[in-house]
C-alpha cells in the first residue's frame, strides 16, 4: 500500500474545534447580550436612594441575571447536541477508512480489512479500499483473497493492475503461481475491456505509419497507450520503431519485451530484454519487480539477464556531465582518485567478462576519461563503436577523448560524425569541460550551429482522434 495507491482523503481534523469554538462564541454572544441588561438594573439601582427602591431593583436584577442564564444553559444544551451528532456524522463518514489505513500502517491486517470492509458498506471510496484490502491479504500471505480483492477493485474502477506492480505490499506473494495466474487474468480483462480502444488506436498507429516521423516520441508515446490498451503486437511494433529512432535505445527495447511477455512469447521477450540491456537499459529495480515480465521471471534466462545488468550498469561521476542509458543518471565532478582507479579497475573487469558487448566497452571508456586517462578512453569508446554500440552517443565520447588526449583533429571529425548521426550534442557541447580545447576553433563553431538546428527539427507529435 504505497502512498500512490492509497489516496487517503485528509480527515477534517479541525472540524469539531472548529464546532467547539462556534459553540463557546455563542455562549459569549449570550452573555454579552445579559451584561447590558444587568448593568442597566445596577444604574437604576443607584439612582433609587430607597431602600424599598433598591430592594425593588435587585429583585429586578436577579429575575433578569436568571432568565439570561436560562437562555445560555439552554442554547448550550443545543449546541452540545448538534456537535455530539456531527461528530457522530463524520464518524459515519469518515473514520473507516482512515481506521483502516491506521491500523495498516501498524501491521494489524485483519483489523484493516474489517476497517476497510466497513467503509465500502458505507460507500466510501470502495475503489481505494478494495485495493487496500488485496495490500492487507497479500502481507497475510493469502493468495486467493489477494488476487479475488484486486479484482474488485477493478470491478470498482481502480486501476489495480498497474499499481500491484510497484507496491510492495505484494512482494509476499508476487512469486506465488495462484498469484501471477491472477494477474494474468486482469491483463486479460483489461484487453477484453479495451477492445474499442484498441480499434482506435491501430487506427492511430496506422496514421503513424504513413507519416514515418523520424522522432522516437511519438512511436514510443503510442506504445505506452497500446500497452495499456492490451494491443500487445502493435505496441512490440511501436516500441521497435523507436528503437530504431533514438541514439537511447534501451528504454523503447525494454517497453517491447514487457510486450512480447505479456502476449506470452517468453523466448522472444527474453531476447529482448537482453537486447534492452545491452543497448543500456539498466533500471535494476525495475527490471526486478515490473509484473509485466512475470510470465519469464522464473526462467534461467532471466536470472542470467538479471546478473548481466548488474555487470553492465554504469555508476561512474565524470565532471557535470548527463548520461541517459535508459534510466537517467545525473553525475557530479570526481573527488576522489582512489574512487577512479576502483571504477576502472572494476570495468576493465567487466569488459574482459562481456568483450562482445559495446556496453561494457562504453563503460570502461567512461571511467577512463573520469580518470584523466583519456588515451585509454579514447582505445575503448573505439571498441564500443566497432561493436556498434550506440552509435551517436559513443561517437560523442570518443571525441571528448581525443580532444582531452589532443588529438583535436580526431574530435571535430568524430564530433561531425556524432551530430550526423543524430546525437542530441546540442545542449551538451557549451559546458562539457571535456570538449573546452576546441572551443576556440572555428570548425567548432559551425558544428554547434548545425547541432542546434538539428535540434530544432524535431517531428510533431502524432495527432488524437
Amino acid at each position: 500500500m504505497s502512498a500512490d495507491h492509497a489516496r487517503q482523503i485528509p480527515r477534517r481534523v479541525g472540524t469539531r474545534f472548529q464546532h467547539a469554538t462556534s459553540l463557546l462564541g455563542s455562549a459569549l454572544l449570550l452573555l454579552a447580550f445579559a451584561r447590558p441588561a444587568v448593568a442597566r438594573s445596577l444604574d437604576a439601582a443607584s439612582a433609587d436612594e430607597s431602600s424599598e427602591g433598591s430592594e425593588k431593583l435587585g429583585a429586578q436584577i436577579k429575575h433578569e441575571v436568571r432568565e439570561q442564564l436560562v437562555k445560555v444553559r439552554t442554547k448550550l444544551s443545543g449546541l452540545a447536541d448538534r456537535l455530539h451528532h456531527r461528530g457522530a456524522d463524520e464518524d459515519d463518514e469518515e473514520d473507516w477508512y482512515a481506521r483502516g489505513m491506521r491500523q495498516h500502517k501498524r501491521g494489524h491486517f485483519k483489523d484493516a480489512i474489517a476497517a476497510f470492509q466497513k467503509a465500502i458498506d458505507a460507500d466510501q471510496r470502495a475503489d481505494d479500499a478494495s485495493y487496500n484490502i488485496a495490500c492487507d491479504y497479500a502481507q497475510l500471505g493469502d493468495v486467493e483473497h489477494a488476487v479475488e480483492w484486486l479484482k474488485r477493485a477493478t470491478d470498482e474502477g481502480a486501476d489495480a493492475e498497474s499499481m500491484v506492480g510497484s507496491d510492495d505490499d505484494f512482494d509476499p506473494i508476487r512469486s506465488d503461481a495462484k498469484f501471477r495466474a491472477g494477474l494474468q487474468e486482469l491483463h486479460a480483462q483489461r484487453a477484453h475491456r479495451h477492445a474499442s480502444e484498441q480499434a482506435r488506436l491501430e487506427r492511430r498507429y496506422q496514421r503513424l505509419l504513413s507519416r514515418a516521423p523520424k522522432s522516437d516520441e511519438p512511436w514510443s508515446s503510442l506504445g505506452k497507450e497500446l500497452l495499456d490498451a492490451g494491443a500487445y503486437d502493435l505496441a512490440f511494433k511501436a516500441f521497435s520503431s523507436a528503437a530504431e529512432r533514438t541514439t537511447e535505445p534501451g528504454n523503447s527495447l525494454y517497453n517491447a519485451a514487457c510486450a512480447l511477455s505479456l502476449k506470452g512469447d517468453k523466448k522472444a521477450a527474453l531476447a529482448q530484454l537482453e537486447r534492452a540491456i545491452e543497448q543500456g537499459f539498466d533500471d535494476l529495480h525495475q527490471l526486478k519487480h515490473d509484473d509485466d515480465l512475470d510470465s519469464v521471471r522464473d526462467e534461467p534466462q532471466f536470472i542470467e539477464l538479471a546478473q548481466l545488468a548488474r555487470d553492465l550498469e554504469l555508476d561512474v561521476e565524470r565532471n557535470t556531465f548527463v548520461l541517459n542509458l535508459g534510466s537517467v543518471h545525473v553525475w557530479t565532478r570526481k573527488g576522489s582518485k582512489k574512487r577512479s582507479a576502483e571504477d576502472v579497475a572494476h570495468y576493465q573487469e567487466m569488459a574482459k567478462k562481456h568483450p562482445q558487448l559495446g556496453r561494457a566497452q562504453f563503460n570502461l571508456g567512461y571511467a577512463q576519461l573520469a580518470a584523466k586517462d583519456a588515451s585509454g578512453a579514447e582505445a575503448s569508446f573505439a571498441k564500443a563503436l566497432a561493436l556498434s554500440y550506440r552509435t551517436g552517443t559513443t561517437l560523442y565520447d570518443l571525441a571528448c577523448a581525443q580532444a582531452r588526449a589532443g588529438h583535436k583533429d580526431a574530435a571535430l571529425d568524430s564530433l561531425q560524425k556524432a551530430i550526423d548521426a543524430n546525437a542530441g550534442a546540442a545542449d551538451s557541447m557549451d559546458d562539457d569541460d571535456d570538449l573546452a580545447s576546441l572551443r576556440g576553433d572555428a570548425r567548432f563553431r559551425e558544428l554547434k550551429r548545425k547541432a542546434a538546428m538539428q535540434s530544432g527539427n524535431d517531428d510533431d507529435d502524432d495527432d488524437d482522434e
